[in-house]
């Protein structure tokens, strides 16, 4: 199942450059927990509540001294999603398949409701501008705090790329 490419926003930057990358080489992107571990879903996990043994609770991104300043991002992002007519998932799984045809979601999911919900951004279009105001109020920029605990750094080679946008 895909979304073809005339029914994808294009948006200029990195995604044409990756699309380079990927006519030359012939990989795709798995981008993995485009909802960010449910942060960008209608109810955002509670880090207190979570229980004991979930990686969320180590990640920095989670942890008190950042989430705070980054559900003030999800609240712009929301509000944005809203007057777009869209749901929340739906302008963050938008947004990634916007970055091009090369670029796959992996969203995990707990209902099949939701479930449904994901899928049905592949038959959406969601507008170039709302994408544009989306990518600038979370990027690889604004986000607070680290993605993974520094203990588990030298174990994820992804974190030594850099910066994505």
């Amino acid at each position: 199942m895909g979304v073809s490419a005339t029914r994808r926003a294009r948006v200029p930057g990195a995604a044409g450059q990756a699309g380079i990358v990927r006519q030359a080489l012939g990989v795709a992107l798995v981008a993995f927990s485009p909802l960010g571990r449910g942060f960008l879903t209608a109810a955002p996990p509670d880090p207190a509540a979570l229980p004991a043994g979930d990686v969320r609770r180590a990640m920095p991104r989670f942890d008190e001294r950042h989430y705070p300043a980054n559900l003030a991002l999800r609240d712009e992002l929301e509000r944005i999603a809203d007057e777009a007519g869209l749901t929340l998932p739906r302008l963050a799984l938008g947004w990634v398949l916007s970055r091009g045809p090369h670029v796959v979601a992996l969203p995990g999911t707990r209902s099949v409701d939701h479930l449904r919900e994901n899928l049905s951004v592949l038959d959406a279009e969601v507008p170039a501008g709302v994408l544009e105001a989306a990518g600038r109020v979370l990027n690889a920029t604004t986000g607070h705090g680290a993605r993974y605990p520094e203990a588990t750094l030298p174990e994820i080679d992804t974190e030594r790329c850099g910066r994505a946008g």
